[in-house]
């Protein structure tokens, strides 16, 4: 029965459904190569470029696009070899060409069902499967592989799924993320080892030796741009030891530490599509193993004769992915180096910073000392004038009759008492006014000394902490080396 609400598709749910990973064909037509071998190696081989149009035609062996070096049956000795690539889109993660293509492609070269999970796979993946015959010792009768390396724009989205047909003796194969570019050097490989075609690790090895390439073409890249920075610092540049010299004074030190968390970001990527690299290449390697191990009686004695000459092309690639892998690890390394020494001329500049200002308080506090001083001398010279004045001032006041005219005793007004009962409230009020200021002015004070001593105390524990992580950060990087030496 029937659930009566289903459950909703979503739009990538339906996509992948349906196989319309785009609307239209893209504007760049497929590339192909076919060839037919004999048992002595010559060969009949041809390839270009498709228009989608042609496609139908390409695949049936139809006219403009016979070739009877693969449409006839009358002569089975010779091994065939077809391989259309459709270069990469605008996203990585999707085919390169409409529903109706893939599902024409992939019923012709009769694909594994995992090619299209394969291929919008962002992290990479590979697969070998084997198809036996029924009749016992079951030998393999045909194999299918599936290979697809991690999406990087710097580097490629190279894949392949290939099919290989012991009993028709054929291969068929669809290529898919080179650039023109890529696939013209992989069609110059593809001629020159023709002879080797009837292996079907051929054409996933030498896409592997041309990735692998790409990624030492961005590896290098990388170097490059750590070695100028490291000239930029004059520091760490390889070679240099003994004419160490300080970083130009026009390096913007921000920028400098921006380029280098650029730099460990394109190592994170690197180190990633390494590591898939390196599984890669065993998963070749085994395969290569397994191949020759199950194959069909007719076909065990080609396969051998060609199982070495696939070790010899594979061998230098895989042992170069490991060395590539290792010369990461050292750019990491150098990168973190960088960043500590970024880091260090940071707080150095900010240290100069704090001294200088350090410089111009202590001028400020000595300038606020001479004018102190100089307050107080005014205030001692007014204290000392103070009383005579206010004794000048009282007497020569009308309160007081001198008589010095007359000749009679000095006498005073009898008012003088409102001089004291204005002057003493007055002089009472001013006081506990300067008081009560006063105490305000201290509290004041005392509360932006406490959030200075709190900024202070942040900054020192932010520092602390800064300096902390440098030294955990120089302790991962000497660790390894101290232990070797040990």
């Amino acid at each position: 029965m029937q659930p009566r609400f289903p459950k909703k598709k979503s739009t990538a749910e339906k996509n992948v459904a349906d196989g319309d990973f785009y609307a239209s064909p893209p504007a760049t037509g497929p590339f192909f190569l076919e060839a037919a071998v004999d048992a002595q190696g010559k060969s009949e081989k041809r390839h270009g470029q498709l228009d989608w149009s042609e496609i139908d035609n390409w695949l049936n062996l139809e006219a403009p696009h016979e070739f009877p070096a693969v449409s006839e049956e009358k002569d089975r000795q010779l091994f065939t070899l077809r391989i259309l690539s459709v270069c990469a889109g605008p996203k990585g993660s999707r085919l390169n060409l409409t529903g109706e293509d893939w599902a024409k492609i992939k019923s012709k070269f009769e694909l594994h069902e995992s090619t299209r999970e394969a291929f919008c796979d962002d992290n990479g993946a590979f697969a070998f499967y084997a198809y036996r015959e029924v009749a016992a010792p079951r030998p393999v009768k045909a194999i299918k592989i599936v290979l697809k390396v991690p999406n990087k724009l710097n580097i490629g989205y190279d894949a392949v799924s290939l099919v290989c047909d012991f009993s028709a003796r054929s291969i068929t194969a669809l290529v898919h993320g080179l650039q023109p570019a890529h696939w013209a050097t992989l069609t110059a490989l593809l001629m020159g080892s023709l002879h080797l075609c009837r292996h079907p690790l051929l054409l996933p090895i030498l896409l592997f030796k041309t990735h692998r390439e790409r990624i030492e073409q961005y590896r290098h890249d990388i170097d490059r741009s750590i070695v100028d920075l490291e000239r930029e610092t004059g520091f760490g540049v390889a070679g240099l030891l003994r004419d160490v010299r300080f970083q130009s004074p026009d390096l913007d030190l921000e920028s400098a530490l921006v380029r280098l968390q650029s730099q460990q970001t394109e190592l994170a990527n690197l180190a990633v599509v390494l590591r898939f690299s390196e599984k890669c290449a065993d998963f070749l390697l085994n395969s290569i193993t397994r191949l020759g191990q199950a194959t069909l009686v007719c076909e065990q004695e080609a396969i051998s004769e060609l199982e070495d000459e696939m070790l010899h092309l594979l061998e230098l690639p895989r042992n170069q992915v490991q060395t590539s892998m290792s010369q990461a690890q050292a750019l990491k390394d150098r990168v973190q180096s960088q960043a500590n020494l970024i880091f260090s001329l940071i707080s150095s500049n900010e240290n100069k910073i704090s001294r200088f200002i350090a410089e111009e308080n202590s001028k400020v506090a000595l300038s606020s000392k001479r004018d102190s001083m100089a307050m107080k001398t005014v205030a001692v010279l007014t204290m000392i004038f103070l009383p005579g004045t206010f004794v000048a001032t009282f007497l020569s006041m009308p309160l007081f009759d001198w008589n010095a005219d007359t000749g009679d005793r000095p006498s005073s007004s009898p008012f003088q008492w409102i001089y004291w009962v204005t002057t003493m409230p007055l002089t009472i009020a001013l006081m506990v006014g300067w008081r009560i200021w006063s105490k305000m002015e201290d509290r004041k004070w005392d509360a932006e000394l406490e959030e200075a001593k709190r900024e202070n105390q942040r900054v020192f524990t932010d520092l602390t902490k800064g300096f902390a992580d440098m030294a955990n950060a120089s302790v991962e990087i000497y660790t390894p080396l101290i232990s070797l030496v040990g």
